[in-house]
């Protein structure tokens, strides 16, 4: 018989935590509520990556105007 081990299952929490320690060890932070709250989102499932990121970039051009493309 093998001794198959699964890993344990990915919380959405446990993906914001290794983002958020990603971005610290780069030298940076999200604080932005809109945009904790698009990656919580995202993390669980509720929207898409892609779609987080979309809105995110929306958001961002709205506060400061600036159109990264």
């Amino acid at each position: 018989m093998s001794d198959i081990r699964t890993a344990p299952s990915v919380t959405p929490q446990d993906c914001l935590n290794f983002a958020d320690a990603a971005l610290y060890l780069a030298g940076h932070t999200v604080s932005d509520p809109y945009l904790r709250e698009l990656h919580a989102k995202a993390a669980s499932g509720e929207i898409t990556v892609e779609e987080a990121g979309h809105l995110g970039e929306e958001y961002l051009y709205a506060k400061f105007g600036v159109n990264h493309e």
